[in-house]
């Protein structure tokens, strides 16, 4: 069966894909390789119209029209550039810097990550926002089907991660098993979001001249969101930019304390914020233990196949060999000193570089 609804992505599908000059108006974090991040995806939009635009990943975008305002809070006429990436794997988390860490009476807790997005809109040059009676629908694939999942904002100020419980404005995560949107499966409920005008634009008049001659479904962008259906997706209302997480808080059930040190063949002495990197083959995450933190709050997890590296200058990589680490006896290690030999730094100039080197994705 075919909706009516669906002839707007007949007009706003495609994206240009390239990495964007961030300005200085844009938050950032510091990333632990230079020149090389997760780009942003771009997507001009006209203010006036609504539009639905589907990432690479196919996360979609569902933008109601009159739904961004200037620094002044007044409401933008014109075109604004809606800027967008998604972190999916732990190389995605580990390129971007973004830090997996949440804490709560000041106990540190590791997250693990269902999917996270980043979003913001450019006009004339600087950042806009989103107006107080709008939402803009970010309905995302999880590639991680986790349970007791939770819902977070990045707080640019403080550079921490915080709780947020009222920004769902639709279905939780879960999983779909057709494509329809029947009930929202797809796009989530757009009711109660504040975007009444919005649901009679594109519900409107339509009559369904669109679908004479020889339109086929292989030529419309329903074609291609519909690959995506069988996954666990996200659907949420957002009414800041930002960078947002579906996460869940890990147990510390399994991590064995180490008192570390690491040999990289380097003088540490000379070389600053050296990090060191761990990454799970089944966990959504990266765990990273700054030179100040490796003798009192270093540890491992015991009975996961893991991958150990640090980053040097000049985006070289120090790694500890895989085999001894998953030939050693973590648990006698708990509460000892112990000295890991990395391997020889070795220098990756791209993304593709340092994938081969770490074999992670």
């Amino acid at each position: 069966m075919l909706y009516p609804f669906l002839s707007i992505f007949l007009v706003s599908f495609y994206s240009t894909t390239a990495t964007f000059a961030q300005t200085e108006a844009i938050p950032s974090l510091e990333t632990p390789f230079e020149g090389i991040d997760v780009p942003f995806e771009q997507f001009p939009h006209n203010v006036q119209s609504c539009g639905t635009y589907v990432s690479a990943s196919g996360t979609a975008i569902c933008v109601p029209p009159d739904a961004f305002v200037d620094k002044s809070g007044n409401v933008i006429q014109g075109d604004v550039l809606i800027l967008f990436r998604d972190f999916h794997s732990p190389m995605d988390i580990l390129l971007s810097g973004i830090p997996m860490e949440y804490r709560v009476n000041g106990k540190a807790y590791q997250l693990e990550s269902a999917g996270m997005f980043e979003i913001w809109a450019i006009y004339q040059g600087a950042l806009a926002g989103i107006a107080p009676t709008q939402e803009i629908q970010i309905n995302s694939p999880s590639y991680r089907d986790l349970e007791n999942v939770e819902f977070f904002q990045f707080d640019w100020s403080k550079k921490r991660w915080d709780k947020e419980i009222n920004l769902f404005s639709s279905t939780p995560a879960k999983p779909l098993v057709e494509v329809s949107d029947e009930g929202g499966d797809v796009w989530g409920e757009f009711e109660g979001s504040n975007n009444d005008d919005w649901n009679d634009d594109w519900n409107g008049d339509w009559d369904g001249e669109w679908m004479e001659g020889d339109w086929t479904a292989e030529d419309t962008a329903w074609h291609e969101i519909s690959k995506f259906a069988e996954q666990v997706r996200n659907a949420v209302g957002i009414s800041e930019f930002g960078l947002y997480n579906y996460d869940r808080i890990l147990k510390m059930d399994e991590r064995v304390q180490i008192i570390a040190n690491f040999d990289m063949g380097v003088d540490l002495k000379e070389v600053l914020a050296v990090q060191v990197y761990v990454v799970y083959e089944d966990i959504n995450t990266v765990y990273s233990f700054p030179q100040y933190d490796w003798k009192e709050r270093f540890y491992l997890l015991d009975g996961h196949n893991a991958k150990m590296f640090a980053i040097l200058p000049d985006n070289k990589l120090s790694v500890f060999p895989r085999y001894e680490l998953e030939s050693m006896d973590l648990q006698s290690l708990d509460g000892q000193a112990f000295t890991f030999l990395m391997e020889k730094a070795q220098e990756a100039e791209s993304a593709d570089a340092i994938k081969n080197l770490l074999n992670i994705y």
